[in-house]
């Protein structure tokens, strides 16, 4: 774990409450165990936080709770999926985000391969093809959860 992370760390552990990446860079700036040169600490700090927690998921030592909000996973507080734009549960509850898509967020290798099982055909898809078939609007969890056949709508 590099500097930032650990400061980040010991910075939301003091606060015992979530913080957003700019109050939490300002934090670490004034202890003075971190000194960059860059020109966005703020930017590097948020980027630190994400690629932590999109590399480790659940075992990251950090968690997402609003766009920019950072906390502890330990404090076990909802999880913010920026796909849906809101706080979803990572508890296994069936909470729904709206009437008619249950919560559930995916890492982004999980959609890519929910879009290729749909929309390839079974052929091989360009990166830029999965990302665009989610950009048209034809989010996995928004057309077809087989698990869930009732929420399956035709495209």
């Amino acid at each position: 774990m590099g500097v930032v992370l650990r400061e980040a760390e010991i910075v939301l552990a003091e606060a015992g409450k979530p913080l957003h990446y700019r109050e939490i860079t300002q934090r670490i700036l004034a202890r003075g165990l971190w000194k960059t040169e860059g020109k966005t600490p703020d930017e590097t700090v948020s980027a630190q936080l994400s690629v932590d927690i999109i590399n480790h998921a659940q075992a990251s030592l950090f968690q997402r709770t609003s766009k920019g909000i950072f906390a502890l996973r330990a404090w076990s507080l909802p999880e913010f999926n920026s796909g849906v734009g809101r706080a979803v549960p990572t508890d296994g509850s069936t909470e729904t985000v709206s009437a008619d898509i249950p919560a559930r967020a995916y890492t982004f290798t999980d959609a890519a391969e929910k879009i290729l099982e749909q929309f390839s055909n079974k052929k091989p898809m360009h990166y830029r093809d999965i990302t665009n078939t989610v950009s048209r609007g034809k989010r996995y969890d928004s057309v077809c959860d087989p698990s869930l056949p009732e929420h399956c709508t035709a495209q």
